[in-house]
């Protein structure tokens, strides 16, 4: 979502709103949808291919990013799918990560405190 706001656009994050399954994020203005999933077995992945198919008929773009595990390849992987959507970013991944780590911890102690 970082990235998205950085380019005035929205992101939605583990909604199932658009198509009555989750998705993972959801950019209403790029109408594009990214699931990183790991299927494990094959309703997992029949759930994949039905996301998929009912994002196709909305006009949605489906990309499903396997779980990288890694926070730089999550990112990484995050802004390829955003280049190939005309949106290019050119912070450093390894940064980025340390803001988003600065924003979860101060957030986390935010609600710890009420």
């Amino acid at each position: 979502s970082m990235y998205a706001t950085q380019n005035e656009c929205r992101a939605v994050l583990n909604s199932d709103k658009q198509i009555g399954l989750p998705l993972d994020i959801y950019i209403p203005e790029l109408r594009l949808a990214i699931d990183y999933t790991k299927p494990t077995n094959i309703e997992e992945r029949n759930a994949e291919e039905i996301k998929k198919h009912i994002c196709v008929k909305n006009g949605i773009k489906y990309c499903r990013q396997p779980y990288a595990g890694n926070e730089i390849e999550y990112a990484t992987n995050i802004k390829r799918l955003l280049r190939q959507e005309h949106i290019f970013i050119v912070s450093d991944t390894k940064n980025d990560i340390e803001i988003i780590h600065d924003k979860y911890t101060n957030w986390r102690r935010s609600i710890e405190i009420k």
